[in-house]
């Protein structure tokens, strides 16, 4: 059974956590150092841990970059997480925090979205510029200037421009762009379909991927394409320093000619022997 991370926990998720031989957990930036009610990404609050235990983290990551853990909220994990099988992490940022709280059985795997990524898969993605590229907007992480600028730069370097709004609120961030009528007019929308987007990524010729959406560059990767991530938050932050994810920091505009115009092979690191270590202990 599924159980929404968004919504609170009813008597029926209860009962059927209760009689789940495994209770597994995933998200990408669920973990947060202040329990409370008003967050969205893991809607578990105290008194929880009276109904949720042996819970097992799989390539969960930490919300943003924060203080110390309250002695309050990491009593609160150690409560609810198994203490006996190993924890798999998105990064080595989030591992650390776990160890902070005392919760040692953990394992910095990575994002079970980049377990593919091994040697030979990426020694398959080109390190070429394409003729084409589709970018994404982050409606909630906003820097309106830096992000026309990137805009500007792609339709200089490209023969098309496509933006995926993979966001509620994209479309709308998009519309507020300092942009002139026609550089608007010259990027294509990309409905905010997983498929729409799959479609594009895997039909015709080759396409670049230059956006900030973390997970529209991985999948960009997952389908053998050529890929950098603007990184607005820690994941892309963090994924790059423990595994090479190829991203570039916001506003800068030197890194981003250098990806356009040079050779760009893809080498991320994938730490198969922990997420070897986390997977046979289900064996």
């Amino acid at each position: 059974m599924d159980v929404s991370t968004h919504l609170p926990l009813s008597k029926e998720y209860m009962w059927q956590l209760r009689h789940a031989a495994w209770r597994f957990v995933l998200g990408s930036n669920l973990l947060r150092a202040d329990i409370q009610k008003d967050f969205r990404q893991w809607d578990v609050r105290f008194g929880d841990e009276k109904f949720l235990h042996s819970l097992v983290l799989v390539g969960c990551g930490w919300w943003i970059y924060q203080d110390r853990v309250p002695k309050r909220s990491a009593a609160f994990y150690r409560k609810i997480l198994s203490p006996d099988l190993l924890h798999s992490v998105r990064d080595e940022y989030t591992k650390e925090k776990l160890l902070d709280m005392g919760i040692e059985n953990v394992v910095n795997t990575g994002c079970p979205t980049m377990w593919g990524f091994t040697e030979s898969f990426c020694a398959a993605i080109p390190g070429e510029k394409a003729e084409k590229v589709v970018t994404t907007l982050t409606d909630y992480r906003r820097a309106p200037e830096e992000d026309a600028a990137a805009l500007r730069t792609l339709l200089l370097a490209y023969e098309s421009v496509h933006l995926w709004l993979q966001g509620a609120r994209d479309f709308d961030y998009f519309t507020s762009l300092p942009l002139t009528g026609a550089e608007r007019e010259r990027i294509a929308l990309v409905p905010p379909s997983l498929a729409a987007y799959d479609r594009l990524l895997t039909e015709g010729d080759a396409i670049d991927y230059c956006g900030t959406r973390l997970h529209g560059g991985i999948r960009a990767l997952q389908k053998g394409r050529r890929a950098i991530i603007i990184a607005v938050d820690n994941r892309a932050l963090e994924l790059h320093r423990s595994f090479q994810l190829p991203i570039l920091e916001r506003g800068d505009s030197a890194a981003l000619q250098r990806w356009l115009t040079g050779h760009a092979p893809t080498r991320i690191r994938i730490p198969q022997d922990e997420i070897h270590r986390f997977l046979s202990q289900f064996r």
